[in-house]
């Protein structure tokens, strides 16, 4: 673990940037913040008089002063309300302040996240920052949580040291906060050397706790193929390492917290005794022998040491939680530099090559940004693309044209370089040299599609706002496609042989899905049920694909292409979205293995998989490997 994670001024820069973002000015968090401060402050002038009541007491007590104590007991009883009401409402205002942080903070994560594909950056992309997800979700939980229950003590410190230094000083001198300040020095080097391996310790915690989630969701996900092979063993082993590697480590920290915990104490006790020790000073030297009331001048005097001790103590007493606190900076640190840094890259760290005329696509309108009179729809001219993660080259030099009635199948062998083609074209990777010019609205279509928890209108939608069209259009896509197959589960098999109209049939088969608890309460629209689990567990691969192929038939772009976007169908649903793609005017470039694809592309780019060689050859002629 590297050093770098510990209590240094590289986490002073971290925190200091992460409240930055958090109470940004204009927002709840900024004047909730600014709030704190008054309430922090009148919270500690009713400790200071509250502090002062048993001296009082000693007065009226060795008096006799009956009048005087009762007189007293109103004015102690009035403080204390105002103190248990001063302090409801700090913890109120904490508790507030907690929460507008995590959403400034959140929002400001998620924002830089989904920008630019920054998101793909982290997580597929070799980039030293694991678990992108935890420290957005849990370590971005956990860091302002420990801060909101620290923070009223670092606001408070700097302005009752001063205070109660002046205090003691004019009581006993130059010595007393000399003493006092040389106690808290020594305590604080003393437990930051305790508390820096264990910074770095719940770094590494962290880190190997987002691995185990990981692990257990990727089970949970592929939990069938799992099964079909016999891998509980295996996995059994891979879990119980990972659980135990977490474990060793947390006993660790425990250990260290040991000493920590000792270190601490041991400052707590001192202090109890130093403060009377403190006092002793002038006493002993005389500077009290003509009061009348020694006692209420030892108890008002003795306050004031304590208190300015007690107020290093409690510094020293949230050590562990500072050292948590600085875990979680570095790990959400380490996000935001990365993010950060990001965007002040150039462009040739990774590659010369350049693109020209960017893919966009208007995400709310479904309006593609287009040049539809240029007959060129995409151009590949003499690129060469490398792994961004080891020294290999997958393709080089190549040249690629998709103009106005020609369709291109992209193969070759597993692991040549076909994805990777796609990555460049979508700027996803940069081309080590060479261009690539896109002058029309393009769309993709993976081999996996991507679904989010929504409804099936958002996902024929997506990335369009699903809020802005009619179900009309969706049902015309249904039909065209077949998407009644969707719903072809074993009773209904007969039903979508027969002629039931599309709509109706969906109709039927989601009222008998919400009698199986699959879908979520009933909405307005039959195409915003939205499914309890996620539409990956409700739909099988090819159904899948096919509602991927539906989102091209209601955007209708000038070119999509096509990642292996027909391996789950069979070939009477493959013929199917080509010819359906053919008929509507849109052109594809598609990444296939599969032979017999070849029927509905002109041209065929094979790459032979050594990163050297390619070639192009109209379709139907030779052999695809």
């Amino acid at each position: 673990m590297s050093s770098q994670y510990k209590v240094n001024c590289t986490f002073v820069k971290r925190l200091f940037n992460i409240f930055v973002i958090s109470t940004k000015p204009c927002t709840a968090a900024f004047f909730l913040f600014f709030l704190l401060i008054p309430v922090c402050f009148l919270e500690q002038f009713g400790i200071y008089y509250v502090g002062l009541l048993p001296s009082k007491f000693y007065n009226v007590l060795e008096s006799k002063d009956s009048a005087g104590f009762k007189d007293l007991l109103i004015v102690a009883f009035t403080w204390i309300a105002a103190i248990v009401f001063i302090k409801s409402c700090k913890s109120f205002t904490t508790g507030a302040l907690y929460i507008q942080w995590r959403w400034n903070l959140t929002s400001w994560l998620h924002m830089k996240y989904f920008c630019d594909k920054t998101f793909y950056d982290l997580n597929c992309l070799n980039n030293g920052i694991d678990n992108p997800d935890m420290r957005i979700t849990q370590d971005v939980d956990k860091l302002l949580d420990t801060l909101q229950a620290v923070i009223v003590q670092l606001l408070v410190f700097p302005g009752v040291v001063c205070y109660y230094t002046y205090k003691c000083a004019h009581v006993m001198g130059w010595l007393g906060p000399v003493c006092i300040y040389s106690y808290f020095l020594i305590s604080c080097i003393m437990n930051k050397f305790l508390m820096n391996p264990i910074v770095r310790e719940v770094f590494s915690v962290e880190q190997k706790e987002g691995y185990f989630r990981y692990i257990h969701v990727m089970l949970r996900k592929y939990a069938e193929s799992a099964a079909f092979i016999d891998a509980e063993d295996t996995e059994y082993q891979a879990f119980q390492r990972s659980i135990t590697s977490i474990l060793a480590s947390k006993q660790v920290i425990v250990m260290r917290q040991l000493f920590l915990n000792i270190g601490v104490n041991f400052c707590d006790y001192l202090g109890a005794i130093f403060s009377y020790m403190i006092i002793a000073i002038p006493i002993f030297s005389g500077k009290f022998d003509n009061e009348e009331h020694l006692g209420s001048v030892i108890s008002k005097n003795a306050f004031v040491a304590m208190y300015l001790v007690n107020t290093f103590s409690s510094m020293i007493d949230i050590s562990e939680k500072i050292a948590g606190l600085a875990g979680f900076t570095h790990r959400v640190g380490e996000l935001i530099d990365f993010i950060n840094s990001r965007y002040c890259k150039e462009l040739n760290d990774s590659g010369t090559g350049s693109f020209t005329g960017m893919l966009r696509f208007d995400s709310k309108t479904s309006e593609n940004i287009s040049n539809h009179s240029c007959s060129t729809i995409l151009k590949l001219n003499s690129v060469t693309i490398k792994s961004p993660f080891i020294n290999r080259t997958f393709v080089k030099n190549l040249f690629l044209s998709v103009s106005e009635g020609s369709n291109v199948l992209i193969t070759g062998p597993p692991g040549c370089g076909k994805t990777s083609i796609l990555r460049a074209i979508k700027a996803l990777w940069t081309p080590f040299c060479g261009e690539i010019e896109a002058y029309s609205d393009v769309m993709f279509l993976p081999q996996i599609p991507y679904f989010t928890h929504a409804s099936l209108k958002a996902q024929i939608c997506m990335p369009a706002d699903p809020g802005y069209f009619t179900d009309s259009k969706i049902e015309k896509i249904i039909q065209e496609l077949h998407l009644q197959q969707i719903v072809t589960d074993t009773e209904f098999k007969e039903k979508t042989k027969s002629s039931i109209s599309c709509c109706s049939l969906i109709t039927q088969l989601f009222t008998e899905i919400d009698k199986k608890r699959e879908f979520e309460p009933e909405t307005s629209s039959l195409f915003d049920r939205i499914p309890v689990k996620d539409w990956y567990s409700s739909l099988s691969p090819g159904q899948q694909q096919l509602v991927a192929f539906s989102r091209i038939m209601f955007h209708h772009p000038k070119l999509v292409i096509i990642d292996e976007g027909t391996s789950a169908l069979s070939p009477y649903f493959t013929g199917l979205v080509y010819a359906t793609m053919k008929t509507s005017g849109i052109h594809y470039l598609s990444v296939s293995h599969d032979s017999t694809v070849e029927q509905y592309h002109d041209q065929v780019i094979e790459l032979a998989g050594d990163g050297e060689k390619w070639s192009c050859r109209p379709a139907g002629i030779g052999l695809i490997n």
